[in-house]
């Protein structure tokens, strides 16, 4: 199976999903129950749902879904966390969120004595 799509809520899932479903396209939503449990930070591999698809079929699912993505500005690629680069300004937020909301870290347990 290979990614395809990787919606940003709700309803661009359920609409791929439809997509799919009326051209008879096998898929697999990577994380789709778990991944609306917790729609706060998006973290690949733990709650970002993804639709993926049989080799076979990628090429059809990649055509189907394009002029989809390319109303939201994206390409299939993209959109699939295939190279999926970040720009300095990126980078740079990220850094920030991190200095300014650390708390999403949990901190180390204190030692009681």
């Amino acid at each position: 199976m290979v990614p395809v799509f990787r919606p940003e809520d709700g309803v661009e899932l359920a609409l791929a999903q439809s997509v799919l479903e009326a051209h008879g396209i096998p898929y697999f939503v990577h994380n789709g129950g778990f991944g609306g449990l917790y729609p706060g930070m998006q973290i690949d591999l733990y709650n970002v749902r993804t639709i993926m698809v049989p080799e076979t079929a990628a090429e059809a699912a990649h055509d189907l879904l394009a002029h989809f993505l390319e109303r939201r500005g994206e390409s299939a690629e993209a959109s699939a966390g295939v190279e999926k680069r970040l720009s300095w300004w990126d980078r740079v937020r990220l850094i920030l969120e991190l200095i300014l909301f650390g708390w999403c870290v949990p901190p180390a347990k204190r030692r009681r004595h």
